[in-house]
């Protein structure tokens, strides 16, 4: 009993490194884990976490609607990039959660730790990587 109890408390892991713009792109790592009560999501061309920024969802009690409460938990906060990041990012995610049970989905907060290039900055990157994060995202909760 206690080892299925432990294993449920473990967060489902997935990871992949990736190059943008073909072979010419900076490698940047993504690993994704879905805890019981929050996502983590580290994106990374350093290998190490840089920032931590904290998406916080709810339902707004005025008109029903989704909100989001943005913190920089660490790192400097005037990036206002890595905000977007968690944004988009928590908005995606619940977005997929709705469309595949509209009754029964959580508003999971995001914790988003963020070490880009420069060069990995630019809109077209931004897309890329929301893009491939919510792809590895939805492949890694269809399989539970």
């Amino acid at each position: 009993m206690v080892d299925v109890i432990a294993q449920e408390c473990l967060p489902r892991v997935v990871s992949k490194d990736i190059k943008l713009n073909g072979d010419i792109g900076v490698s940047t790592k993504i690993i994704i884990q879905i805890f019981v009560n929050r996502v983590f999501i580290t994106l990374s061309n350093f290998n190490k976490f840089g920032s931590i920024v904290e998406c916080l969802p709810s339902i707004s009690v005025i008109n029903q609607k989704l909100d989001f409460r943005v913190k920089t938990l660490l790192g400097p906060r005037e990036d206002v990039v890595n905000d977007i990041y968690a944004r988009q990012l928590t908005e995606k995610i619940i977005k997929m959660e709705q469309i595949r049970n509209p009754t029964m989905f959580t508003l999971k907060p995001l914790l988003l730790a963020v070490a880009l290039k420069e060069e990995m900055r630019t809109p077209e990157s931004f897309r890329s990587l929301i893009d491939e994060v919510v792809g590895m995202y939805e492949d890694l909760t269809r399989s539970s």
